[in-house]
């Protein structure tokens, strides 16, 4: 099996956010978090990481309220590793913290499984 990866690291200083998007022909996408910078009582929301999900009327879904409606939000923390399908939309709230938020965030897809850079069919 040929696996590929791509990654990049992240320091996010405060103001710093990503607008909603998705990783288009990917497999898996994720972050794993060295140093979620501060918590801020006063703002709860900052730095949030959120998913929505993108199928139309996802928020139907008869157990849409386990998950906020389509919605679920991940609050980083130091070690957490999120691993998630690349479809599944995303954004991160703007970070208003004092110390920068630093995390490493990567792609992957299978490229082969027979060896030959195609995917058999099972």
């Amino acid at each position: 099996m040929s696996v590929e990866l791509e990654g990049w690291g992240l320091v996010v200083r405060a103001g710093g956010y990503s607008r909603l998007h998705v990783h288009p022909g990917w497999s898996l996408s994720g972050v794993y978090y060295v140093d979620a910078g501060d918590v801020l009582d006063d703002r709860p929301d900052s730095g949030l990481l959120e998913f929505v999900d993108p199928r139309p009327a996802a928020e139907t879904d008869r157990i849409a309220w386990l998950t906020g409606a389509g919605r679920e939000v991940i609050l980083p923390r130091p070690g957490l590793l999120v691993i998630f399908p690349s479809w599944l939309a995303h954004y991160v709230n703007p970070y208003q913290g004092i110390r920068p938020r630093v995390s490493i965030a990567f792609n992957a897809r299978i490229k082969s499984i027979d060896g030959q850079n195609r995917v058999s069919e099972v």
